[in-house]
């Protein structure tokens, strides 16, 4: 359960910055 946890983390830090960037295009 912790390695799934650390892995989730990476995940969501990984889409933040790529959906930034969309909505800085979008805006």
């Amino acid at each position: 359960m912790g390695n799934r946890r650390g892995i989730v983390q990476i995940g969501i830090i990984h889409v933040t910055p790529e959906t930034t960037k969309m909505k800085e295009l979008i805006i």
